[in-house]
């Protein structure tokens, strides 16, 4: 009964909220602005540098030749991978770090992937192996960024391969797994962080930039042969624990991919979803939702609102939203109902 009762109040307030967020976006400037970004041809050419991308992972890992074995341990996690030989002691995980197989990603047939995680000092680097009928297809080392399209027929892939003169090639590519054949993403500021990607369309991010007394980003939308289609400053929230990348969900809407969208945090325990046309500036809208029981001492957005954004356009449809009153994932049975909104 008592879960009944918030999970009305809830949806009360956030009637409240909406009927607000329409007047604010009204009576205050649109956050999200169109904006340029400069590239130039050498930005194309992946960038060179004297060291590995960390230290975590062996310069050379092949999981055909090298051996391993599992090793149960005292600490977290409870048991993982260690590297047979070398001077210093190197352990890895499969398909997931806190315990093996969580993270599993399941191709559609004939073809798998098996990923093989290397992590040391908060450092992070994987070697990405697809099989194709169980049989090697390729395979992707010194992996630090990877994102795969619904359809898994593109791969978003960043990571550095070691030249002949023993420099360390930094690529930003999108690969196109039916041949392997790939584009370039320029090296820029505003590439350093994937967020998300379509059947047709990836969207990247760069670095915090002061804007007076705003903290904005530059996030950029490319199309599927390297080219941007739409370049957007827009402030984007960082947590003090997490002072690169963005603690706000952005994308595109998964059945209207020429919308943007943004979820941040807002005043007074609320979250904010900014949705703008790629296409056309004039084009928006933003809706709030609130809930009491909320608070924004989280470590990210994530872990306090998850949103089914399958049946939402521009100018209608729902928004399916839940809620965590705890913001902390790992705790059961602490999700609210699917609570819905138009």
């Amino acid at each position: 009964m008592q879960n009944q009762i918030r999970h009305v109040l809830a949806s009360i307030v956030f009637i409240a909220s909406f009927s607000i967020s329409m007047l604010w976006a009204n009576s205050k400037s649109w956050p999200l602005e169109f904006t340029s970004v400069s590239i130039q041809l050498g930005d194309y050419k992946p960038k060179s540098e004297a060291t590995a991308p960390s230290d975590c992972e062996p310069e050379l890992f092949d999981p055909s030749v090298t051996r391993f074995h599992l090793e149960k341990t005292d600490g977290f996690p409870k048991e993982q991978y260690i590297i047979d030989g070398g001077d210093e002691r190197v352990s890895m995980m499969i398909d997931g770090w806190a315990k093996e197989g969580e993270n599993k990603i399941t191709m559609p047939q004939p073809y798998s992937v098996i990923q093989y995680e290397f992590g040391c000092a908060s450092q992070f680097d994987k070697v990405i192996e697809i099989k194709n009928n169980d049989q090697r297809y390729a395979l992707y080392t010194h992996v630090y960024n990877f994102k795969f399209s619904p359809n898994f027929e593109h791969m978003i892939l960043y990571n550095a391969q070691k030249t002949d003169n023993n420099l360390w090639l930094f690529k930003r590519r999108i690969v196109t797994l039916r041949d392997k054949s790939s584009v370039a993403l320029p090296y820029i500021d505003a590439t350093s962080f994937v967020a998300y990607v379509t059947n047709d369309r990836v969207v990247t991010y760069g670095s915090p930039v002061n804007k007076g007394s705003d903290q904005r980003r530059i996030v950029c939308i490319w199309g599927l042969d390297g080219k941007l289609q739409r370049a957007l400053r827009s402030p984007i929230n960082t947590t003090n624990a997490n002072s690169e990348e963005s603690d706000d969900l952005i994308g595109l809407l998964p059945n209207e991919a020429t919308t943007f969208y943004q979820l941040t945090f807002g005043k007074e325990k609320s979250c904010i979803l900014y949705l703008q046309d790629i296409n056309n500036s004039n084009q928006h809208r933003s809706i709030v939702i609130s809930f009491a029981g909320f608070t924004e001492e989280t470590a990210s957005i994530e872990s306090g609102f998850q949103l089914d954004l399958s049946h939402l356009t521009l100018h209608g449809g729902i928004l399916r939203y839940r809620v965590s009153a705890s913001g902390r994932p790992d705790i059961d049975n602490d999700w609210s109902a699917w609570m819905i909104a138009k």
